[in-house]
Parts: structure tokens; C-alpha cells; sequence
């Protein structure tokens, strides 16, 4: 099994890879971070997930990402169609 700090760390790396912006330098700045964080501390070591293979993981965070990003989409929209 991987350590938990390892796996951010390289997660948020390929992440960060190649963008303009400098999120490597401070990535505690980010709320993506924070949620890549959040994500690891509340799954480390279920079985759901292979724990000893980083790429597999890196897309397991990101079908996690990009789930949770629909679910606020869906409700941002239903808060401003209430305005």
C-alpha cells in the first residue's frame, strides 16, 4: 500500500503538469487539492481501491472529480433557477 502523502503528491503533480499557473508551489492554496486530500484521507485503504498502483488511482480521483463536479453543477442550477 502506498503512503497517503506519496499519493497526493503525485496525483496532484500529474494534475498540475504542464499548466500555466504555478499550483506545485502551493498547492494547499487550491480547493482542488483540498478535495484531492479529503478524497484520500476518507478512502485510504478500502478495498474498493488498489492501494500500490498510483495511475489507477489517479483515475479513480478523477471519475471522483468529475461525479462531484456534475452533482454541484445540477445543484448550483437548481439554486439559481429558484432566483
Amino acid at each position: 500500500m502506498l503512503d497517503k502523502e506519496y499519493i497526493v503528491r503525485e496525483i496532484w503533480s500529474d494534475w498540475w503538469n504542464g499548466k500555466g499557473d504555478d499550483g506545485l508551489i502551493f498547492p494547499e492554496a487550491s480547493y482542488k487539492h483540498h478535495i484531492l486530500t479529503e478524497w484520500v484521507n476518507d478512502n485510504y485503504g478500502d478495498d474498493n481501491y488498489d492501494w500500490s498502483k498510483i495511475g489507477q488511482l489517479n483515475y479513480n480521483f478523477k471519475d471522483y472529480y468529475d461525479e462531484l463536479i456534475v452533482i454541484l453543477s445540477i445543484k448550483l442550477d437548481t439554486l439559481t433557477a429558484r432566483i
